[in-house]
C-alpha cells in the first residue's frame, strides 16, 4: 500500500523505487497516489513547522539550505553504524565559523555525508561521536533537518578538543539507542494501524 511505502521510505530510509521494484517481484503493486499525497503532506508539515531556533540561526539555515554545497548531504546509515565524512560549514550561536575550539561548545555540523540519522517521521535523530584520528573531539546531542534538504548534526566539543571546515571525521552512532529508537517507533505505527483498523479511520497518532 501506499502507506507502508511512505512509512518505509520516511522512517528507514528505504527508496520507494526499490520498494516498487520489490513489490513487482511478488505481484503486488503500491499505490503511489497516495504515497504522493503523505510525501506532499510531510512537506507541508516540515515547512510549517515551528523551529527552537533564534532569527539568527534561521538566517545562516537559509544561506546554507540556498547552496547546493551544503544541502543534500548523503545518508549513508542504512546499513552501517559508523562512517566518514567531510565537514562543510559549523555554526554556533547563529553564527558561522570555519573553526571551533572552545571547550563544551555546541555547535551545529553540516557534512558531506553521514551514518546519523536526522529526526524525522516521528523518529528522534541519532546520538554517538565525532572522531578525529584517534581521537574523539565531541559527542553527538541529536540530528536535525531544519530545513528539508539541510542536516545538522549538533554536537558538543570535548575539553581540549577543536574541529575546522575542511577537516575529514569519523562518525560513530549509538548502535543501542538506534536500535531502540526504530523498535519503538515500527511499534508506534503499528499500534496506530491496528488501531485504525478497529475503530476506524478517525483514529489519528
Amino acid at each position: 500500500s501506499g502507506e507502508v511505502a511512505f512509512l518505509l521510505q520516511d522512517s528507514f530510509g528505504y527508496p520507494i523505487d526499490l520498494t516498487v521494484v520489490a513489490c513487482r517481484k511478488l505481484s503486488l503493486t503500491v499505490d503511489m497516489k497516495k504515497y504522493d499525497q503523505l510525501m506532499e503532506k510531510q512537506r507541508s508539515q516540515s515547512r510549517g513547522a515551528e523551529t527552537e531556533t533564534d532569527s539568527s540561526s534561521q538566517a545562516v539555515y537559509a544561506e546554507l539550505g540556498k547552496d547546493a554545497k551544503y544541502g543534500n548531504t548523503l545518508f549513508e546509515g542504512y546499513d552501517s553504524f559508523q562512517g566518514k565524512g567531510r565537514v562543510l560549514a559549523m555554526i554556533s550561536g547563529g553564527k558561522k565559523a570555519d573553526s571551533f575550539s572552545a571547550q563544551d561548545t555546541t555547535i551545529e555540523i553540516v557534512f558531506d555525508r553521514t551514518p546519523f540519522y536526522a529526526e524525522g517521521g516521528g523518529q528522534v535523530g541519532d546520538n554517538g561521536e565525532i572522531w578525529v584520528g584517534d581521537k574523539q573531539v565531541a559527542s553527538v546531542q541529536d540530528v536535525k533537518k531544519p530545513l528539508p534538504n539541510l542536516t545538522l548534526v549538533k554536537a558538543k566539543l570535548l575539553p581540549g578538543a577543536s574541529l575546522k571546515v575542511g577537516l575529514e571525521a569519523e562518525m560513530r552512532v549509538s548502535r543501542s539507542l538506534r536500535m531502540k529508537t526504530m523498535s519503538n517507533h515500527t511499534a508506534t505505527h503499528l499500534l496506530h494501524w491496528a488501531l485504525r483498523k478497529v475503530l476506524g479511520s478517525h483514529v489519528k497518532q
